[in-house]
Formats: C-alpha cells, structure tokens, sequence
C-alpha cells in the first residue's frame, strides 16, 4: 500500500519503514513506549499523526495533492 501512495503521488509522500533509522526516531517524537505504532499505517503530516482509518481521508488527499503539483 505505501508503494502504491508513494507512486501515485509522484513521490510527494515520503515512505519510511517502521524499524528503520529514521523510523525509530519518528516514534520516539510521536509516541510513546506503550505506543504500538507497528500495528498500521502512519500519516504524518505537519504536527499530526493520523493512523489506520483514520488516515484514510488525508492518505488520499495527500496523494491527489502530489498529482496535482
């Protein structure tokens, strides 16, 4: 999926793996040690993380936003 956003996007979203570098270090701002953030998707966009669902809506504005520009 976060192929797929990143491609039809044209690259205006960034993908970065959970257990990578910059992954772990991207949890450790947004979230907390009991945090399972592993568990879904992340959208971080700004000073806001938006998750599973609840990403949904700004996942697919996010990608239109990237076709556009």
């Amino acid at each position: 999926m976060a192929e797929y956003a990143a491609k039809l996007s044209r690259a205006y979203i960034r993908i970065v793996g959970h257990y990578s570098r910059l992954g772990r270090r991207v949890k450790a701002i947004y979230f907390d040690n009991d945090d399972r953030p592993e568990e879904m998707f992340w959208l971080i966009k700004d000073d806001t993380a938006y998750g599973g669902r609840n990403g949904l809506l700004p996942l697919a504005t996010e990608i239109l936003r990237g076709m556009i520009t």
